[in-house]
C-alpha cells in the first residue's frame, strides 16, 4: 500500500473538534497518525495529511480547495526547536518522531 493511498484514507475531523486547538498540536496529531499507518513522515505527505484531515485550519486563505505548505512548513520549525524538539529531521529530509 503506498503512502497517497494511506492519506487518502484519511478522514476529515469536524471542525467543531480541533477549532481551538493549535497547530503545532494538530501537525503532531498528524504525524502520530502517518507513523501509525506506516506512511513515510516527508514534508510532503504531513501536508497532504494535515489538509485531509483538518481542511478549515489548513487550507489557503480564500483558496479553501488547496493546502496551505507554508502553514505546516511553519509548524514542523516549531515541533523541531527548543523547547518542544517533538520531532527530528528537515523538510528536505523528512522527520521522525523525538523520544519526549
Amino acid at each position: 500500500m503506498n503512502d497517497r493511498y494511506k492519506i487518502d484514507k484519511l478522514n476529515a475531523v469536524p471542525e467543531e473538534r480541533y477549532s481551538s486547538i493549535a497547530l503545532d498540536y494538530l501537525v503532531m496529531y498528524v504525524v502520530g497518525q502517518l507513523d501509525k499507518v506506516g506512511a513515510d513522515l516527508s514534508y510532503e505527505n504531513i501536508v497532504a495529511a494535515s489538509f485531509r484531515s483538518f481542511p478549515k485550519r489548513f487550507s489557503l486563505i480564500g483558496f479553501s480547495e488547496y493546502p496551505d505548505a507554508k502553514r505546516v512548513h511553519d509548524c514542523l520549525f516549531r515541533c523541531t526547536i527548543k523547547p518542544k524538539f517533538w520531532l527530528g529531521g528537515k523538510t528536505n529530509r523528512g522527520f521522525s518522531l523525538n523520544e519526549n
